[in-house]
């Protein structure tokens, strides 16, 4: 694009309408700022690109902290429950989610779907441990969008 207002601008310099001047001090306004526009996108990408590095970091910290909290606190509390406290709450975390389905012509046992949402919620709790929290009095698991229900 700038190739083509260049060749425009020395068409004009030799029809004689522009003289040697306008022309040098055209060319040196659209060279500045090409400058400035490339200046500009550089410093956007340091700034977004450090934005980017933080959210990282954060995020980084997070994830320690949710699998710090899961190792020495949830996962006790996982270990007391019975596998079919785990087996509702892998249904009531599916209803929420809908990750898991049987399909009409499946031929897996219920036992064999229980032992799937026995280990999809084992799953969910580890990977979602800033969802869950513990009674203080009776030590019972409580997930954050199943207020009525303790495990």
């Amino acid at each position: 694009m700038a190739q083509l207002i260049n060749e425009a601008k020395r068409m004009q310099y030799l029809a004689g309408i522009i003289n040697e001047s306008q022309l040098n001090e055209e060319n040196l306004e659209e060279g500045f700022k090409e400058w400035v526009l490339a200046g500009l996108i550089t410093l956007g990408t340091i700034a977004g690109g450090t934005k980017v590095y933080q959210m990282d970091k954060e995020a980084a910290v997070d994830r320690k902290a949710q699998t710090e909290y899961y190792e020495n606190i949830l996962s006790k509390s996982l270990e007391k429950m019975s596998n079919e406290e785990k087996v509702e709450l892998g249904s009531k975390i599916n209803d929420k989610t809908k990750k898991l389905s049987i399909a009409p012509t499946s031929k897996i046992t219920p036992e064999e779907f229980s032992e799937i949402l026995t280990k999809y919620a084992e799953d969910y709790i580890k990977s979602h441990a800033n969802e869950f929290s513990i009674n203080a009095q009776d030590g019972s698991l409580h997930w954050k969008f199943e207020t009525a229900v303790s495990y």
